[in-house]
């Protein structure tokens, strides 16, 4: 309902404003990051590239940097598709709380098949 609209799009506002540094908020507010974004959901049919399952209804699927945003340079690394993929909230949260687990070098050299490897066991466990 309305209701849970207003708490989510507050929930956004603030992880936009405390968890995110500015200089990643205006590139996920670029037009070039839209349209990438947008390639990348209908590759992957709009389905969780690590569950294999599409987005609950209401849930908003979220494309997400393999390797982070924070340590690529470029704009081509950081709109590379190669280093895009589609997460449920789910995965995303717990892919995110692995990585701040992480040194910087671990996470420059996790492939997608490795995350897919260790986020569905991380899964089957819970």
């Amino acid at each position: 309902g309305v209701g849970n609209q207003k708490v989510k799009q507050d929930s956004n506002r603030r992880y936009n404003r405390i968890d995110r540094d500015q200089a990643a908020n205006s590139f996920y507010h670029s037009r070039q990051w839209s349209v990438v974004r947008q390639q990348v959901l209908l590759r992957e049919m709009y389905i969780d590239s690590v569950t294999g399952l599409p987005a609950i209804r209401g849930e908003r699927l979220i494309v997400d940097h393999i390797v982070p945003l924070r340590l690529l340079s470029t704009t081509e690394e950081k709109l590379n598709p190669d280093n895009l993929w589609v997460l449920s909230q789910h995965v995303h949260s717990i892919k995110s709380s692995m990585e701040k687990r992480m040194t910087d070098n671990q996470l420059k050299h996790c492939t997608k098949q490795w995350w897919q490897k260790v986020l569905q066991e991380k899964i089957k466990k819970q």
